[in-house]
């Protein structure tokens, strides 16, 4: 199936991140790779229960609160970084631009609900993706002073660029799977295209933090 061709490629991509990050945060001591590395393995538990079940069952999980936990986890400790990288800039004039993505976040929340229920799970989840973008934006049209350094993570416009296309490629990979028919995924389609893109974004966040010396 398409699906699982799709899903083995992401787990490979996430689990070599997560060495990558493991590596990065044993020889810098660093708490930013540490918290990284959180985001990745969570995203790595959640795509093996998810794999799992699809080569056991021959279907995606009717079900999916187990991954559904780790995915929100993983979403935590990537706003944990975010939140972080905001602060060490220190007191900063307000963003409008960044209310974009809590707003779409939010129209999206609304539409999943009457679409498929879950009001619970699926306002934790938008509303963390929701505050992923809100920092992230920030990241972007953040301008260092002479006395901050570009090289640090909280001034890696890069990485922010990265988070913000996380949040936009995760929702648009939940909005295309709304239109799916039920059953296996046996040809290449909006969701599988996405899903691939998504991939490559978990590379890009690992690539663009790379250069930063405090994560």
């Amino acid at each position: 199936m398409i699906e699982g061709i799709t899903d083995a490629v992401e787990l490979v991509v996430v689990a070599a991140c997560l060495a990558a990050s493991l590596w990065r945060a044993l020889s810098a001591r660093n708490m930013a790779w540490v918290t990284l590395a959180c985001f990745q393995a969570c995203v790595l538990l959640g795509g093996v229960y998810w794999f799992g079940y699809l080569v056991v069952y021959g279907e995606t999980p009717h079900y999916s609160y187990v991954p559904d936990m780790a995915w929100i986890a993983g979403y935590v400790f990537l706003l944990m970084l975010v939140v972080e990288a905001d602060q060490r800039r220190g007191v900063a004039a307000p963003v409008p631009a960044a209310w974009i993505p809590v707003i779409a976040c939010a129209a999206l929340c609304v539409f999943y609900i009457v679409d498929s229920g879950s009001p619970l799970l699926n306002t934790v989840e938008n509303g963390l993706l929701a505050a992923i973008g809100f920092f992230a934006v920030r990241g972007i049209v953040a301008e260092p002073t002479s006395s901050q350094t570009d090289g640090r993570l909280a001034h890696n416009k890069p990485f922010h660029w990265a988070v913000l296309a996380f949040v936009a490629v995760e929702q648009a990979v939940w909005l295309s799977s709304c239109f799916l028919e039920p059953g296996p995924i046996t040809e290449i389609n909006p969701y599988i295209v996405l899903s691939c893109v998504l991939i490559l974004v978990y590379a890009a966040i690992l690539a663009c933090a790379w250069k930063s010396g405090d994560a």
